[in-house]
Order: C-alpha cells, then structure tokens, then sequence
C-alpha cells in the first residue's frame, strides 16, 4: 500500500458517506456550474453518488463524483467495473451476477464495462486517498479532498474518451418519470464563492 502513496493510515475517514455525498452535490452544483445534479438515483447498474450535467465550455458533459471513507471501499468500488461479455452475440452480464468459473464455462471474456461522465472524480478526506492512489488505479479520474469547509483538487480529472451516455439518458429518464428533484443549494450559498476551487477553495 506504501507504493501507492496510503500514508499510515488514516484510512477512516472522519466524515461520514452522507456527508461525503452532500459536499459532492454541492460542490457539482456550486463550483462545477452543474445543472441538473443528481445523487442516489438507483435506475442502473451504475449508482453514482453525484453526478451533474454542465454547458460551461471547461467541463461541458457529465461529471461524476464518487465517495470513499476507506481505502478498502475504493478497491471494492474498481469490482464494479467488471463485467463478462460473450464473444459471438455481444450478451454481457455484471460480475454480481456471474461468478469468474461460471463465465468461463459458459465462454465469456472478462471485460471492463463502461462507466457515465465525462469527468469523474473520487472524493475523500486527506490520508484516505492519494493522488499516487489514483494515479496507479484509476488513472482516468480526479481527486477531491474535503478539508474543513474547503473542497481542494489535487488532481484534476481528463476528459474521458469512452463513457456511457447511453446510460445516462437512461438515468435522466428515471429521474424524470420517478420525479426525482434535483439537488440545489441553499437559500443564500453564494455560487461565486466557490470557484476558487480550481486552485484550492470551496
């Protein structure tokens, strides 16, 4: 663990997964110019803990944000991705819901699905991820460290190349049909206040 950058560990995070949760709506919503932002909508197999939709030419397209207050809890999360597809009719099945011997048996390959937004961030306290953490297993996705009242980016996330948009439509919808409200800010949050934190301040 050394190697990636865990330090000691703090590996618990003080802030609850709620918490986590809400600082990532807000911060989706408040800094990133999302509009509609949305939190635990579960219509897929993919269940972001944020994600939110922008025009703001920067981040234009989704952007996901998911919570970790473990390091055990990021590993988990990378399982998720992981899928078996059969190689002559294109049928894929999730790895919950078929085990590693049984695909092999039934001629699946082991394939890593696709996952929504354009940009997709993990967010943590500090000591729980690291940027050398994300560098080496999630190279795609950036990093946010909740510290006090501040949300700081010490990595920034790349556009991702592939990224299923079709399950997000398939998201919007569920939300719309299930009226699902979108998260927005309190009465009286000042949304300049936030964008500062590009350089370290939210």
């Amino acid at each position: 663990m050394l190697g990636d950058g865990v330090v000691g560990e703090m590996s618990q995070s003080k802030l609850s997964h709620a918490e986590l949760c809400l600082r990532a709506l807000r911060w989706l919503r408040g800094t990133r110019r999302c509009h509609p932002v949305f939190g635990d909508v579960a219509s897929c197999e993919e269940i972001p803990d944020a994600i939110g939709w922008t025009s703001c030419f920067r981040w234009r397209g989704s952007t996901v944000v998911e919570c970790k207050t473990s390091v055990s809890d990021f590993y988990a999360d990378k399982m998720k991705v992981v899928g078996f597809e059969h190689p002559t009719d294109g049928d894929y099945q999730l790895r919950g819901r078929l085990g590693r011997r049984t695909a092999r048996e039934l001629g699946y390959r082991e394939i890593t699905l696709p996952r929504m937004g354009d940009f997709r961030f993990y967010m943590s306290e500090p000591g729980v991820l690291t940027p050398k953490l994300i560098e080496n297993h999630a190279p795609d996705h950036g990093l946010l460290h909740v510290v006090g009242r501040k949300i700081l980016i010490v990595r920034e996330a790349i556009r991702r190349e592939i990224v299923d948009h079709q399950t997000e439509v398939r998201y919007l919808r569920f939300a719309i049909v299930n009226n699902k409200k979108p998260y927005e800010l309190p009465k009286g949050a000042d949304m300049n206040a936030n964008l500062l934190a590009i350089s370290g301040a939210v």
